[in-house]
């Protein structure tokens, strides 16, 4: 169903991009730097298994880019180095993870003054872990996917057409890393993530 979502939006953007961008176009093109906290929200995945994931938190920086096709409709999008904490029952360490995340997003805004504007925001992200991607513990181990695709959906507001603000909920499309705990006993787990931003665009 999420591939499906994934699919049909970027078919939109693609449909509504050319037809905006030859209507009342501005083509302002921005660039600053953006960033954030992410925290998990829920996680699919076995509840009987040994390493049950119990937390995840992180954060992401990194230079982004905005380019305002109309008045009211943009495109964004950013390459972040994103770091996160895992923590498992059944583990005494968190793992830290690394990883680069592109995320660009169709922005709406459905309000905009010289001092305020609320934007709809909507995209796919792609993520690549960079971290040894397999994990071993003494009772089995954590191998973590190469890359993740995931869909973002969230609000944000930007204040005297420079500072912006959002939330974002993000959702993945596949597996984000596979527990296996013996030969033939393996499960594999994804987590939808809030994402608080912040961004300067100049």
């Amino acid at each position: 169903m999420m591939k499906k979502v994934f699919f049909l939006l970027l078919l939109v953007i693609c449909a509504i991009t050319p037809v905006v961008a030859g209507s009342g176009s501005t083509h302002s093109i921005r660039v600053g730097v953006g960033g954030g906290l992410d925290a998990g929200l829920t996680t699919s995945f076995n509840p009987e298994n040994l390493y049950e994931l119990e937390s995840y938190t992180g954060f992401f920086l990194g230079p982004q880019a905005d380019w305002r096709i109309t008045r009211h409709i943009g495109v964004d999008a950013g390459l972040f180095w994103h770091k996160n904490k895992l923590s498992f029952n059944g583990l005494e360490d968190d793992i830290a993870v690394s990883s680069f995340q592109i995320p660009v997003n169709l922005s709406v805004a459905f309000l905009r003054t010289s001092l305020l504007s609320l934007l709809l925001e909507a995209g796919p992200q792609f993520r690549y872990n960079m971290l040894d991607k397999k994990q071993q513990y003494a009772d089995g181990n954590i191998t973590f996917d190469d890359y993740e695709l995931s869909l973002n959906l969230g609000v944000a507001a930007e204040v005297a057409d420079f500072i912006r603000v959002g939330a974002h909920i993000n959702m993945p499309t596949g597996s984000f890393a596979t527990i296996k705990e013996t030969v033939t006993d393996k499960d594999s787990f994804r987590t939808s993530t809030l994402q608080i931003t912040a961004s300067i665009l100049f």
